[in-house]
């Protein structure tokens, strides 16, 4: 049965990698699905990268180790040598969900010989707290409008796309995958599905880490989008705002400051939220010397989790424990702050209530 279904190549890019890179290769070659050509493409370690990756060289089809100049080249590296029908990129942080991941892709497409891309779902973890969440739904057009598409990790796009329509412009420090996912969409040949399933686990990166490619990730989201629709669906006002508060928070933060210190002798606190935003603020407040009771969300399904050993309970917490805490820190990137402080207000009238931005600000010299 598997003669008439995808050959999936999967490629892996890394550098460096030996805490996490066998993680990698042993999720690929335990899967159910047999029909895979696997290519490593090393940018040229000085670690044990290079010896785990040896280790498994019978179940390696091709196997690169050479200096390159980024993510973008090693990954249009492996699309050359690929010689399966569907690409997929899995790097080397991240690992395959389960066995038969790749065995329900194939069958997508098996059964849809029509269909370019399928792209699923994946779980995002922070491996010091334990706090993981889930990434990836049906989009619109209007999501891509707003620099949103698919997670790379649970993304699969037949080869004959790349030959037709073009490899990753590495051009790109930070989004060349939204442009390649953008020039697809806007050709004739592109015909996805989705697959609800989480197909990988990606580990989240450090609190600098991020901060530092969110200004570049901003700009480029704004020109790829900019550059495939003509418009960018997104409050260019709000954006620009948050790229000075985070510019701010990380000086602050590469100093050894803390946010956190505008709150004054309050010790104990509640973040609302339980996102990305939400791990640097517990990091800030932790500098700071404060203590998160809770973290509160009015996502169901984070209710119950756990971030960093603390609880994410629902908003309602705050009728019977606002007494615990000293105020609120909204952790939301967004803009509707307003909505979230009045809900706050409803359930706990006088308990003070700050954004993380207002944070940023009231901490300028």
């Amino acid at each position: 049965m598997e003669n008439t279904y995808p050959k999936i190549s999967v490629i892996t890019a890394c550098l460096n990698s030996e805490k996490t890179v066998e993680q990698t290769i042993q999720s690929v070659i335990s899967q159910s699905y047999r029909n895979i050509e696997y290519i490593v493409i090393d940018g040229g370690s000085v670690d044990r990268t290079g010896e785990i990756i040896a280790k498994y060289a019978g179940a390696i089809h091709r196997c690169v180790s050479e200096p390159d100049d980024g993510i973008y080249y090693a990954f249009n590296k492996g699309v050359s040598m690929a010689t399966g029908d569907v690409i997929y990129f899995l790097n080397s942080d991240d690992y395959l969900y389960d066995a038969d991941a790749l065995s329900d892709v194939a069958r997508v497409f098996a059964e849809n010989p029509d269909l370019t891309v399928v792209y699923g779902r994946m779980k995002l973890v922070e491996e010091a707290s334990g706090f993981f969440y889930f990434q990836g739904r049906e989009l619109s057009v209007e999501d891509l409008k707003k620099g949103v598409m698919p997670p790379h990790p649970a993304t699969f796009i037949k080869k004959s796309m790349y030959l037709k329509h073009g490899f990753f412009d590495v051009g790109y420090r930070s989004a060349a995958d939204l442009d390649l996912f953008l020039r697809f969409y806007r050709s004739e040949d592109f015909r996805a599905r989705f697959l609800d399933r989480v197909i990988a686990v990606v580990r989240q990166g450090g609190f600098s880490n991020n901060l530092k490619t969110y200004k570049i990730g901003h700009a480029e989201t704004e020109s790829i989008v900019r550059k495939h629709f003509g418009e960018v669906l997104v409050k260019e006002e709000l954006r620009d705002r948050l790229l000075k508060f985070y510019k701010s928070w990380l000086f602050a933060s590469l100093s050894g400051k803390a946010i956190a210190e505008a709150l004054g002798p309050c010790e104990r606190v509640a973040v609302f939220g339980s996102g990305k935003t939400a791990i640097f603020l517990k990091k800030d407040l932790d500098r700071a010397g404060k203590i998160v009771a809770a973290f509160l969300d009015n996502d169901r399904e984070r209710q119950g989790l756990t971030l960093h050993g603390i609880p994410i309970l629902p908003p309602s917490w705050l009728r019977e424990h606002a007494d615990r805490i000293g105020a609120v820190i909204i952790s939301i990137e967004g803009d509707h702050d307003e909505q979230i402080r009045e809900q706050v207000r409803r359930l706990a009238p006088g308990l003070g209530v700050y954004s993380w931005k207002e944070l940023v600000a009231i901490s300028q010299p």
